[in-house]
């Protein structure tokens, strides 16, 4: 390929790259505007960040390594491949903490690389517990604040849509749920997998598998709990 050719090409990979990182990132679903977080939701956000943050730098490195490999399978649209090879990339490399590491060690296979490993695993599970507890707080506040507010309604000092307004918040608190419920299933399922390729790290990564699992169910008790109490329609 001619000097000017190869220039032409690195520009077009490196601007499709960046749209398609903006692509990915821009389809993140964002919170809806709400009032005071109670401290419960605000744990559930607390923890969370842990995986939007490791999320996103699995999702950049998974982006240009889905991009590099889109640009060299070409095919009759090399930009359209880039383009499919990137948004590809970053959805495999968004992924959990564990997820990421487990990436470093599959490619070096170190001691080190597996003690980081065991150590994510051990840093989600704990986040995960915490996401787990303060789900099950936002679900007992959601159903009490519904109770005050449905009276409210019913003695005509506030509105149906006023009542659907001040549970905004708990819509947040349930859309965070529901990422991380889904998130959730791939880790556990990996942990138990790989607890049997590293015997040596077999009890550490099941008991963060079985950790997960606990906290799963918890959240999903809580989800159902809010997602019931954000259907309800308020009688007048």
């Amino acid at each position: 390929m001619p000097t000017f050719a190869r220039f032409a090409a690195g520009r077009k990979f490196t601007s499709l790259a960046l749209a398609s990182l903006l692509f990915v990132t821009g389809c993140a679903p964002g919170m809806i505007a709400a009032g005071p977080m109670t401290p419960a939701q605000q744990q559930l956000v607390e923890s969370n960040k842990r995986f939007n943050q490791t999320t996103a730098e699995g999702a950049i490195g998974g982006l240009l390594l889905g991009a590099a490999a889109g640009a060299l399978l070409g095919g009759r649209n090399p930009a359209q491949s880039i383009m499919i090879g990137a948004a590809a990339g970053a959805v495999v490399g968004g992924a959990a903490g564990y997820l990421v590491a487990r990436n470093n060690l599959k490619q070096a296979h170190t001691e080190d690389d597996l003690k980081k490993a065991i150590a994510e695993a051990k840093a989600d599970a704990d986040s995960y517990s915490r996401s787990a507890e303060a789900s099950r707080q936002i679900a007992n506040d959601a159903r009490a604040r519904a109770a005050v507010l449905a009276d409210q309604v019913r003695s005509k000092t506030i509105t149906a849509a006023q009542y659907k307004q001040n549970l905004i918040a708990y819509q947040n608190s349930a859309d965070i749920l529901r990422k991380q419920v889904a998130a959730m299933g791939p880790e556990i399922e990996q942990l138990r997998a790989d607890a049997a390729t590293y015997p040596q790290a077999r009890a550490d990564m099941l008991a963060s598998a079985n950790a997960i699992a606990a906290a799963q169910q918890t959240e999903k008790a809580s989800l159902d709990a809010l997602d019931r109490v954000l259907a309800a329609e308020p009688v007048g």
